[in-house]
Formats: structure tokens, sequence, C-alpha cells
């Protein structure tokens, strides 16, 4: 749950300066997702391991299953709806 939060807070805090700096909010949010994905995962953690867990792998992630296949095709309908 505390990587569900995450992802939720930071998305606020992209649409945030999005909307501060009057800028498309597709650009923060792909900075914020590079951040805490496997792009800087390398550089910012001692192992290299993602700050945000998508897949379950038994102990740790957010979606077991096919759940991220659905979460994914929900989210990216939305954002086409959106604009």
């Amino acid at each position: 749950m505390v990587e569900l939060a995450g992802i939720i807070i930071l998305g606020i805090l992209a649409q945030w300066v999005a909307w501060k700096f009057k800028i498309p909010a597709i650009l923060p949010l792909i900075l914020i997702g590079l951040l805490v994905g496997p792009f800087t995962a390398e550089f910012l953690s001692k192992d290299g391991t993602k700050w945000i867990e998508p897949l379950w792998n038994g102990e740790k992630g957010l979606f077991p299953g096919d759940g991220l296949f659905h979460f994914v095709s929900l989210s990216i309908s939305i954002i086409l709806f959106e604009g």
C-alpha cells in the first residue's frame, strides 16, 4: 500500500508542477516515472532495486498476476480520454 500511495502522491505532485509552470502534464509525469523506475534505480539505490516495485514476486510488489496489465490498460484509457 505504501507503493500505491507513493504513486498517487507523485502523480499529484507532477500535475501541480505542470499547472504551476504551465507545461503539459505528461512531461513531469514522465520525469517522475523515470526517477522512481528502472532508469535511475541503478544510480540512487545501493543494490540497484527500484523504489516502487510494481510486480508481485511473492514477497513484495503491487499487482499480483495480471493485475498490472489491467491497471496499465485502465490508465492508458484514462489518459487518452482526458486529451
